[in-house]
C-alpha cells in the first residue's frame, strides 16, 4: 500500500474514534465548546487530508458534518438525538471505506449512491431553521452587525473572523460592548507633548 494512503487511514481512524466520542458526550450537553472545538477539528483534519486522493465521495460527507458543526460552533444550531444519529451514521460509514481503502486500495461502485444520501441528510441538518432565528442573523452573511447591535460603520471593516467572534459573544453573552473612539490632535505630532498611558 502507498505509505501516504497508510498513513491517511490510520490517522482518519484516530480522529474517527475522537468524532464517535465527541458526539457522544454533545449528545448530553450540546453546547460544550471545548467538545465542539475537539470534534470539529478532528472532522475538519479529516476533510483535508482527503483531499490529497481521489476520494471526493469521502471528502464530500466530511465537508457536510463540518459544516453542521460550523453553525454549532456559532451558536446558532443545537443538535438533537436525531442528528446526532445521522452523524454518528456518517461516521460509521466513514469507517467503512477506510477498510475498504485498505483492502483495494480504492472505493466501491456504490460509493457515489451512498456519499450522496449522506450529504443530503447532513445538509438538511446545516440548513435546519435557528431556534432563535427571530433575533439572529446566519453568521456566514453577517456583513456589519448593525441589524443586531446597531453598531458603527467600522464594525464592516473588521476582519470576517473577529465579527464572527464578536456575534458570537453577543449572541452566547446577551449583552452589550463598550466601545471607545479616539481621535488624535491633528498638530499632536508637531507639539512637543509626551503622550503616555501609565498603569498602576
Amino acid at each position: 500500500m502507498d505509505r501516504l494512503l497508510a498513513t491517511f487511514i490510520t490517522e482518519a481512524r484516530d480522529n474517527l474514534e475522537i468524532s464517535s466520542t465527541c458526539f457522544l458526550a454533545l449528545e448530553q450537553d450540546p453546547t460544550n465548546t471545548a467538545t465542539l472545538d475537539t470534534v470539529f477539528r478532528s472532522v475538519h483534519t479529516m476533510k483535508g487530508s482527503s483531499g490529497l486522493f481521489d476520494i471526493t465521495p469521502f471528502t464530500n460527507v466530511m465537508h457536510e458534518a463540518e459544516s453542521v458543526l460550523e453553525r454549532m460552533r456559532y451558536a446558532d444550531l443545537v443538535l438533537t438525538s436525531d442528528h446526532i444519529d445521522t452523524l454518528l451514521d456518517s461516521m460509521d460509514q466513514v469507517s467503512r471505506w477506510l477498510d475498504e481503502l485498505e483492502s483495494t486500495q480504492t472505493l466501491n461502485h456504490r460509493v457515489d449512491e451512498l456519499s450522496n444520501r449522506l450529504c443530503v441528510e447532513l445538509r438538511a441538518i446545516a440548513s435546519t431553521p435557528n431556534s432563535n432565528h427571530d433575533k439572529t442573523i446566519h453568521v456566514d452573511k453577517i456583513g456589519t452587525l448593525t441589524e443586531l447591535t446597531n453598531a458603527p460603520n467600522w464594525v464592516s471593516q473588521l476582519h470576517h473572523v473577529a465579527r464572527k467572534t464578536l456575534y458570537k459573544e453577543l449572541l452566547i453573552s446577551d449583552r452589550h460592548i463598550n466601545i471607545i473612539t479616539y481621535t488624535p490632535d491633528p498638530q499632536c505630532f508637531l507639539n512637543d507633548v509626551d503622550y503616555r498611558i501609565t498603569t498602576r
